[in-house]
């Protein structure tokens, strides 16, 4: 038997219904912010994510599936989906269709590591992008459609964290003054954090192991660092999120995994994921478009991972796999009419079901049961005859003989169910 790569999972039964019904609520709500979607290719040049990510990433570094194709070009997986939707944004020169561009994107990335609860190696995104606004509102428009997609699920443990990484003016002297405070401390750093501390010490901030976060609590904050300009972006963007009611905390430790972001960065966190507790982060990219040689567009954008947002669902009853009708057709004379009955429906927009092997009314109706069927329609040689049929609540037991004309006058909201 050949089984699925490990940390690829199958997604089906009442897992796949509820992906299905988040990506639907996801799509609906971002259209009501004017986000347009985007579908991304899996594979892209390996080059978009050395120069976007950064060389010197864990996910560049680690995590990236990376291959060869016949003709002998570096391909990837797509680890994350900002880079791609850069790229598309400057390969159709989009940039100038309107003063500022929203996308989203639904879809599976890919990073080679440890499997594990909330860490898979292929998993779902959903992410936003906002280009073309320098201003703090673009903070605030990304960040209060994740408040609002978050209570719209019934997430409510969760805390915003917010940072500013400051500007190419003023990260410098941030960076010296970090490196300083790391320069008599080696013995204190995991191996990588001994190599980040030379080609970027602001990755030192980002470092999980133990051994390095007991010497942050007393490392120099890059807050305190900031140019005014930064200060100001940073200020405005805190009132703009107490306009809207967005709580939220200053965290300093939070600066991103990935290079390519400048001045806000936040992430969101639930205490309900335990160790894996980030459900969301983003931040602002103003160089990344310019950088992968494209037009100096600023930009901001978050990514939300699906699995983890599922795995906090805890009333799953607005994601049941019900289907509205089980159509029970009992002789071979009803099945002509109950063939068309079913086809009927379906065109409606109903979902239906039926036994195709035709068993007794007995096995018939345990089948609707299994498949929680709201309604089941009895249809036999007398109610044929009759010109009716028997409709059934499933839950309330009731039952009630219908007009059949009914079904063909498409009238079927007035019915009594």
């Amino acid at each position: 038997m050949i089984h699925s790569i490990r940390g690829f999972n199958d997604i089906y039964g009442k897992e796949s219904v509820i992906f299905q019904k988040l990506e639907s609520l996801l799509r609906e709500i971002l259209k009501l912010w004017n986000f347009k979607e985007v579908r991304l290719p899996i594979l892209e040049k390996t080059e978009l994510f050395q120069r976007g990510i950064g060389d010197d990433t864990d996910i560049v570094e680690k995590e990236m599936y990376t291959f060869y194709d016949r003709n002998g070009e570096s391909l990837t997986m797509r680890p994350e989906g900002t880079a791609s939707v850069v790229r598309f944004l400057n390969e159709h020169k989009l940039y100038g269709s309107d003063r500022y561009l929203k996308f989203f994107y639904i879809g599976p990335m890919f990073r080679y590591e440890r499997p594990q609860k909330g860490r898979l190696r292929q998993f779902h995104q959903a992410g936003i992008e906002i280009f073309g606004l320098p201003h703090p509102l673009a903070e605030l428009e990304g960040i209060s459609v994740l408040q609002y997609i978050l209570s719209r699920i019934g997430i409510t443990d969760t805390t915003f964290y917010i940072n500013s990484l400051g500007c190419d003016l003023c990260r410098p002297g941030y960076k010296e003054a970090l490196f300083s405070f790391f320069d008599n401390k080696e013995e204190h750093l995991c191996e990588d954090c001994k190599r980040r501390k030379i080609k970027n010490p602001l990755r030192l901030i980002d470092c999980k192991s133990t051994k390095c976060q007991e010497n942050l609590e007393k490392a120099p904050k890059i807050t305190d660092f900031l140019c005014n300009n930064c200060k100001n972006h940073f200020d405005e963007l805190k009132n703009l999120l107490f306009l809207y009611n967005i709580s939220f905390e200053e965290n300093p430790k939070i600066v991103r995994g990935l290079d390519y972001y400048n001045r806000t960065v936040f992430e969101v966190h639930s205490k309900s994921l335990g160790a894996q507790s980030a459900l969301c982060a983003g931040g602002r990219y103003d160089r990344l478009s310019k950088d992968l040689g494209g037009f100096d567009l600023p930009a901001f954008g978050w990514a939300m991972g699906i699995e983890r947002l599922i795995s906090l669902i805890t009333d799953s009853s607005d994601y049941s796999e019900e289907i509205d009708f089980f159509v029970v057709i009992i002789g071979e004379s009803a099945k002509k009419e109950g063939l068309t009955v079913i086809d009927r429906l379906r065109k409606a927009g109903y979902s239906v079901e039926y036994d195709t092997f035709f068993g007794s009314v007995k096995s018939q109706l345990r089948r609707a049961d299994k498949l929680k069927a709201k309604k089941t329609i009895i249809l036999g040689e007398d109610e044929i005859k009759r010109g009716v049929f028997i409709l059934k609540d499933m839950k309330e037991g009731k039952e009630e003989v219908v007009e059949i004309n009914k079904l063909w006058k498409g009238d079927f909201v007035k019915w009594s169910f």
